[in-house]
């Protein structure tokens, strides 16, 4: 842990007295590098590096070992991976041209196991 660079154990240090600006530092150092296609990298420290709850490092499994503080980080996905993603596909598939439509669901939807 002195390994760490300073800032970031600033910012460790300002989401444990401040939690809700924390989250909010969070937030826009996820997507500054979504451009890239980098915005796993914050995830993983978060998710995995970050905080400790009896022996357990990362957001996840703090939460499963049973900490209160955390979970903060991971509740602002699963809105998004269980109703925001499946509707950005019907929209694509609704304003899809009609000949294009069934080739658009194809892309959209899950693998299908074929029929021999």
């Amino acid at each position: 842990m002195a390994g760490r660079r300073p800032a970031v154990q600033r910012v460790r240090q300002l989401d444990r007295r401040e939690r809700h600006l924390g989250a909010g530092v969070y937030g826009v150092v996820n997507r500054l590098p979504l451009p890239l296609g980098l915005h796993h990298i914050p995830n993983s420290l978060i998710w995995f590096q970050f905080g400790e709850f009896n022996g357990k490092h990362g957001d996840l499994e703090r939460f499963f070992a049973g900490d209160p503080t955390a979970g903060g980080f991971m509740t602002g996905f699963f809105p998004i991976m269980m109703f925001a993603l499946p509707a950005a596909c019907l929209a694509m598939i609704h304003t899809a041209r009609p000949e294009r439509r069934k080739a658009i669901a194809g892309i959209s939807a899950r693998p299908r196991s074929r029929r021999s």
